[in-house]
């Protein structure tokens, strides 16, 4: 038995090959007729998996060895057998009684369903989730049957898939980008259903697709354009959906095609000339479209015209124009085109009017010089061609209204205007007219960058833009008297570059020593136009300037008896304007002069005190000799009745008189050796033209270095004492008024050395003072 099927089958394969070949793949180019019969190899192989799974005996037993099929593909077809009314399927032999090898129309192999035709075999219902699980399926073929609904979202978990077939049911919803996932897909039928809304642009990524059939559906929008990156394809059936776009662009490196169907949708634009040259190319369906006769008049012309002559459809197309109305007073000339629509070389134009042909109008358009009441009605036109004869191409109505004789406006935009940057400028179109007085609208068109504050009105309102330099934009208004436009009117602004004054800056105010080299500083001024800007300084009386035109001159602080205060005034330019005045204040102080005789008696330096001594000072030393360690380490001794001068390493001896010259302020600090009884000794220190205090009174100043807190505390002073702090530069730095004891806080003064004077009705005592 199994011998008289295999021969029944090879007859059939037989047959079919000669029908194949015969019928659908006419042998015309020898040199190429491999790949013809390739293809026609693949149909006999697709037409054999079908024959050995449509004939199994429905009472065989299970082979010895039989692997068992997959538990999650088992009860995938049974939850297919159960959804879609199985026990009323015409075939359903062995499902559900046997092993799944031997269910009717399904092929296993290694334990996995790798196949499972069901065609027109009454299935109603709808495909459930499970049919996921057939990951190992590569035929699925359910076409013929009353499946509706949604295809679920693991159907494209089915990886393995290469002949997947829906055809002829009830199916809807869209197509999923994951449709991508099918990339072993190679036949592609979903024609005859209810799919809807864009086909997905991951359709390129289904590379070995060589059939693609979805016709007969609700599919919208532009067809994707990756349908170029498809490898191979040689059938493509789009027909009775609404696809728009270019398609056939998309086509052209696809020379193998055989089948383009793509009628019944709204494709338009150029049918590529390169399809002239596909050798395969046996069908062209392109009708009920919107192409013309300049895309359809070259086919007759291309090389492979006779091969595919019969099965060549194009007409009809989607009328042409845009079907508009016009209302012309009578008199009025009137032209009329067809909107859009490009003439090919044979072409032949009939005008019509009211339905009844206008034997003289021939041409691409027709015209009236001057229109009168009986031309208003409907003008349509109809083209043939020579060439491709089967079509008729119609316009749409073009509509003819003879009214009232209407003016078109004047628009006026106003005279031109130069304004300056930032002005808030109006235009104004209140100038327009119209001759039949008719209300106007406005309407006006800026320049790039600008922005009307309403362009619909009379007379708008922008801002004019910051520039460089002057710059020129033009402004356009239209206006229309409710039936037609004017002519544009233009005018033109004029924005001037505003010049900003620039800013001077004659620095901070400083105060200086009398004789020092003093730096005015006016780089900080400033022009909001980053111009380049020159300087001009004026000095106060008495002083000289070096360059009174540098941002930075110099001059030397002249000698003064007292503080001396001194204005200079900066103005800058920057090329264009002034900039007003700044005022610098530069106070100088006279250089506070030091006693040059210092009288030390009975000195002993008390603790935690420094006593500190100016350059070229000549001191008198009375008491006890006793050591002294400066700072650098060198040991001068100190010996009653002598003067002498400290000097780092110099050792004086008695009898010395010297006079030493040592940089600004050398202090004796903390703590000289002596012997006890004279830690308390009186310090007085003679200035010239002072008086010596009395020793009965006493001062003390300490801590001294200090940080910042310090103590004065008086004895034998019969009434308060005026305690000022002087500087070096002899500016006072603070004040205070003591009775016996009090604290002054210096800690917001600068470190270094300073004169405390206390004054009394009778005496004036001064005293050195370090702020560490």
């Amino acid at each position: 038995m199994k011998k008289m099927l295999h021969a029944s089958l090879v007859a059939i394969i037989v047959l079919l090959a000669t029908s194949v070949s015969a019928q659908q793949l006419p042998a015309r180019h020898p040199a190429n007729q491999s790949l013809r019969n390739e293809i026609v190899k693949q149909r006999l192989q697709q037409s054999i998996a079908q024959s050995e799974t449509a004939d199994p005996a429905s009472t065989a037993l299970p082979p010895l060895g039989a692997v068992p099929t997959n538990v999650d593909d088992s009860l995938a077809l049974v939850a297919l057998y159960n959804a879609t009314n199985g026990g009323w399927w015409n075939t359903n032999s062995n499902w559900k009684e046997t092993i799944v090898s031997l269910w009717k129309n399904v092929t296993v192999s290694n334990g996995r369903v790798t196949s499972l035709i069901l065609e027109n075999n009454n299935l109603v219902g709808e495909i459930p989730e499970l049919i996921g699980n057939l990951t190992a399926l590569k035929t699925l073929m359910l076409s013929g049957n009353q499946l509706s609904g949604t295809l679920p979202s693991t159907f494209w978990n089915l990886t393995s898939l290469e002949n997947l077939k829906l055809s002829n049911n009830q199916l809807s919803g869209s197509i999923p980008d994951g449709i991508s996932n099918l990339t072993n897909l190679k036949y592609l039928y979903l024609d005859n259903n209810l799919f809807t809304n864009n086909f997905p642009t991951t359709l390129g990524q289904l590379q070995d697709i060589n059939e693609l059939n979805i016709s007969n559906n609700n599919f919208s929008g532009e067809f994707p354009s990756t349908i170029s990156n498809i490898n191979m394809i040689w059938l493509l059936k789009l027909s009775n959906n609404q696809f728009t776009g270019n398609i056939l662009n998309n086509l052209t490196n696809h020379i193998f095609l055989m089948n383009i169907e793509i009628a019944d949708n709204q494709f338009y634009g150029d049918i590529p000339n390169e399809f002239g040259n596909f050798e395969y190319l046996e069908t062209f369906y392109v009708e009920d479209n919107a192409y013309t006769f300049s895309s359809i008049e070259p086919i007759f012309s291309w090389p492979n015209y006779s091969y595919i002559s019969a099965a060549l459809t194009y007409s009809p197309q989607a009328d042409v124009g845009t079907g508009d109305t016009v209302t012309l007073a009578e008199g009025s000339p009137l032209r009329i085109s067809i909107t859009g629509y490009t003439p090919a070389a044979h072409d032949v134009f009939k005008w019509y009017h009211n339905d009844i042909l206008l034997p003289a109008a021939v041409d691409s358009f027709f015209a009236i010089p001057a229109v009168a009441a009986g031309d208003s009605g409907n003008f349509r036109c109809e083209i043939t061609n020579t060439v491709a004869t089967a079509l008729t191409l119609h316009s749409k109505n073009f509509r003819l209204e003879i009214g009232v004789s209407n003016t078109a406006p004047v628009a006026n935009a106003g005279p031109d205007q130069t304004v300056d940057e930032g002005t808030l400028v109006t235009l104004n179109g209140t100038a327009s007219s119209d001759a039949d007085s008719d209300p106007l609208t406005y309407l006006w068109t800026a320049p790039a960058g600008i922005t009307l504050s309403d362009n619909t009105l009379a007379q708008p309102t922008f801002t004019a833009p910051t520039v460089a330099t002057s710059t020129t934009y033009k402004f356009s208004l239209v206006v229309n008297d409710g039936t037609v436009n004017s002519l544009p009117d233009i005018v033109v602004i004029t924005v001037s570059n505003v010049n900003t004054a620039p800013v001077a800056n004659a620095g901070s105010d400083q105060t200086v020593d009398e004789g020092t080299l003093v730096t005015l500083n006016g780089s900080a001024s400033s022009d909001a136009d980053s111009d380049p800007l020159t300087y001009e300084w004026t000095a106060p009386e008495g002083i000289t300037l070096i360059d009174n035109t540098l941002a930075q001159p110099t001059f030397t602080a002249p000698t003064v008896a007292t503080s001396t205060t001194y204005e200079f005034s900066l103005v800058v330019n920057d090329g264009t304007v002034n900039s007003l005045p700044d005022i610098v204040v530069i106070t100088v102080n006279p250089t506070a002069t030091v006693p040059p005789t210092l009288t030390i008696k009975n000195y002993t330096l008390p603790e935690a005190e420094v006593e500190c001594f100016n350059a070229q000072q000549t001191i008198t030393v009375t008491g006890t000799e006793g050591p002294v360690t400066f700072e650098n380490n060198s040991v001068a001794t100190l010996i009653a009745g002598q003067n002498i001068v400290f000097m780092p390493g110099f050792h004086a001896v008695a009898g010395s008189n010297v006079h030493a010259y040592i940089s600004d302020v050398f202090c004796v600090p903390a703590p000289i050796m002596a012997q006890p009884e004279e830690k308390s000794a009186l310090v007085d220190i003679e200035e010239d033209n002072n008086t010596l205090g009395s020793e009965e009174k006493s001062i003390k100043v300490f801590p001294n270095p200090s940080e910042g807190l310090v103590s004065i505390a008086l004895s034998n002073y019969s009434e308060p004492a005026l305690v000022n702090v002087y500087s070096l530069q002899g500016k006072s730095v603070a004040s205070i008024l003591v009775n016996a004891t009090a604290t002054i806080d210096l800690g917001h003064l600068q470190k270094g050395l300073y004169i405390v004077k206390v004054s009394s009705n009778d005496d004036m005592t001064t005293k050195k003072l370090m702020l560490k």
